[in-house]
């Protein structure tokens, strides 16, 4: 179904359409309120560029593909959708973001969500993680995320927690001029993690202790 064209369409209803794949009802600014309910077969589905506030999506459980960048959503709960692989959420009022259930994610778009204080990728396929955008994050779990090779956190001024136990990172960057604001720290079992860029090497030695053994930290050159 592609009604992305039809910008005057206010409300859709589309309830037990068991043979429905694909929606896209992106651009229609217009577009409050859609209903989905049991859709079993519903793998695609675009709601980018709306004024839908919210969805519930927890019966349509075959979804690989969702698109909500520029709504006006401030919760998304995918806790059921655990086929999920894309997630696209460019400019979006989102403030939490908990994708611990979504173990086939591979791949998320989370540019310029502003609003967003605490994001969980953990147990989950994605191989990239970018959130030098999302400045307001104070609460970042990656937990046993084992395809992410490196992290940068420069940008992140408000980190407070970082989980990043049992990952496959060979690079992390929290040079970030507010290290001392960083309550949880924990990066144990991440044994290709050999040096952590930080702000005081002095400091994060003494203060975050839940690290690997062959770990150490730097506020200068992780290259050496």
């Amino acid at each position: 179904l592609d009604v992305s064209t039809n910008t005057k369409i206010t409300e859709l209803l589309l309830v037990n359409n068991k043979n429905l794949t694909s929606i896209d009802v992106s651009h229609n600014k217009m577009l409050a309120n859609l209903e989905l309910g049991d859709n079993d077969g519903l793998t695609n589905l675009d709601i980018s560029n709306t004024s839908i506030p919210g969805i519930d999506i927890a019966q349509s459980t075959a979804i690989t593909d969702l698109r909500i960048s520029n709504t006006i959503f401030t919760e998304l709960d995918l806790s059921k959708n655990e086929a999920l692989v894309h997630l696209t959420a460019n400019n979006t009022a989102l403030t939490k973001l908990d994708l611990g259930s979504n173990h086939a994610l591979a791949t998320i778009v989370l540019t310029n969500n502003t609003a967003l204080s605490s994001l969980n990728v953990m147990n989950t396929l994605l191989s990239t993680l970018d959130v030098s955008t999302n400045v307001n994050i104070s609460m970042l779990n990656l937990t046993n995320t084992t395809k992410v090779l490196s992290l940068d956190l420069s940008l992140n001024i408000n980190i407070t927690s970082l989980n990043a136990e049992g990952t496959a990172l060979n690079s992390l960057i929290i040079k970030n001029k507010n290290n001392t604001s960083i309550a949880n720290f924990q990066t144990a079992n991440s044994p290709n993690l050999t040096c952590i860029l930080v702000d005081d090497a002095t400091y994060s030695a003494k203060n975050w202790t839940a690290i690997g053994s062959k770990t150490r930290f730097s506020d200068t050159n992780c290259n050496n």
